[in-house]
């Protein structure tokens, strides 16, 4: 007992020595945010974007800068650090908006935009302001405040009188961030159901994704909108666009796919289990796991249609010689199975993939705790690398450590594609959108590919 007491005691002593430590250090970088060198302006500001919330103390400081900061570098990380958690309080707000609408530099603004979506305070104020964002003249501007707008979700229903008219817009990439920032939104935003219906015929494959992805949040016109996502699943590259913008239509479909698989169709598996032999990785990853979630919807769903389709992608996958391909392939033919008993209410991908029989109860509480050895092709979660080796069909030639974290959709992700669901979900997809460059880029909120 007295060793826990003193135990407790120098961790009490230790927390408010750090906790002193941090005051003292946001009280030096505060002093350095008034020196005459733009460098040291630039280095404290940075310091603060680093700290977060435990930089709060700068608030009030970074706040007055934003009117009278002359260089345009430190001026633009103000900003950027008042998104970042030291201006995670209501008063950051209107400053903000006024840099967004009266700032003569357009990388400001649009770190303006990115900061108001990611504190999410005082909406009544921020999606009026970001709403008329969506006009700047510049791209980047109008692509943050849509970005902003889509993190709010439903609430930020004000501005789809502006979002209507940028569906119909002359510019392709107006048309692209007005569906992406609807889909966003999600059902609250059905009213422009007719113009995201037109937009599956628009010209560019990015606004029809986007169109499409909107639609099935809106619950309305389902198999015209998966229709456009199948058939994504087979874009090939664009010479008008970036090299690139292959692997991301894939990406983006499939994955949508996933998202709403209760209105998936028979042939959304042939396209998937192809995807899954892709040379891009990550198409290989969001296909595998998409399929994952098709196929007990269409159990789930009675879904007999889907019987002669289902028996096309197991072809696919056992003519395959990756062994996790192989094992889908075994799952397809258990969800063929359970279509042709007639079988279908509360199936799930646990009970369609293969699993093993016989672990012991060591290896149970393993799997239920979350951690343990990861087979690479069944997705299994045993107690140690012997047991994985014995209890998976195609054993792994170097079963690793297993994580607690999932998928993002970021290409630094490493899990092993398309993991099964036997014992947890291992790949779950956050919500995920395009941008022009389409390349990978930071994004209020989470990692994402664009």
């Amino acid at each position: 007992m007295l060793c826990i007491c003193l135990f407790l005691q120098c961790f009490a002593q230790y927390g408010a020595a750090a906790e002193t430590g941090n005051s003292d250090r946001v009280s030096v970088i505060i002093r350095h945010l008034d020196d005459k060198s733009a460098r040291v302006r630039d280095d404290a500001t940075t310091d603060v974007y680093n700290m977060g919330k435990e930089a709060s103390g700068a608030l009030p400081k970074l706040i007055a800068m934003l009117s009278t900061e002359p260089d345009l570098n430190v001026r633009n990380m103000v900003v950027r650090a008042i998104g970042n958690g030291a201006g995670q309080s209501p008063e950051a707000v209107p400053p903000l908006i006024q840099v967004l609408q009266h700032d003569r530099d357009d990388s400001v603004r649009s770190s303006a935009a990115e900061s108001l979506g990611s504190i999410g305070m005082q909406l009544d104020l921020s999606v009026p302001a970001l709403a008329a964002a969506l006009a700047d003249k510049e791209w980047g501007v109008r692509h943050s405040a849509g970005q902003a707008l889509g993190k709010f979700g439903p609430n930020a229903i004000a501005a789809l009188p502006v979002l209507r008219k940028l569906l119909v817009d002359a510019d392709s990439a107006n048309r692209f961030q007005a569906a992406s920032t609807i889909a966003k939104i999600g059902s609250q935003a059905a009213a422009v159901t007719p113009e995201c219906l037109a937009a599956l015929s628009d010209e560019s494959i990015r606004v029809r994704i986007e169109a499409a992805i909107a639609l099935l949040s809106f619950g309305q016109h389902v198999a015209a909108a998966m229709d456009v996502l199948v058939n994504a699943l087979s874009f090939d590259d664009d010479p008008s666009f970036a090299k690139d913008l292959r692997g991301d239509v894939r990406v983006r479909s499939a994955w949508a796919i996933g998202a709403y698989p209760q209105y998936a169709s028979g042939a959304a598996t042939q396209k998937l289990a192809i995807l899954m032999s892709d040379p891009d990785g990550d198409v290989r990853k969001f296909a595998a796991a998409s399929l994952d979630k098709v196929l007990p919807a269409l159990v789930t769903g009675h879904r007999v249609d889907a019987i002669a389709s289902l028996k096309e992608t197991k072809t696919i996958l056992q003519g395959s010689s990756v062994s996790e391909q192989k094992m889908k392939a075994v799952a397809v033919a258990n969800a063929i199975a359970e279509l042709e008993k007639g079988r279908g209410g509360g199936v799930g991908a646990a009970e369609l993939s293969p699993k093993p029989s016989g672990i012991s109860a060591a290896q149970q509480g393993a799997q239920r705790r979350g951690f343990g050895y990861e087979c690479h092709c069944a997705g299994l979660l045993l107690g140690s690398r012997r047991a994985t080796q014995a209890w998976c069909r195609q054993p792994c030639a170097s079963p690793r450590r297993a994580g607690v974290s999932s998928a993002t959709g970021d290409r630094t992700a490493r899990r092993p594609a398309g993991a099964s669901t036997i014992v947890l979900p291992l790949i779950s997809a956050r919500r995920m959108s395009f941008a022009t460059s389409t390349r990978w880029l930071p994004v209020i909120g989470s990692p994402r590919r664009f």
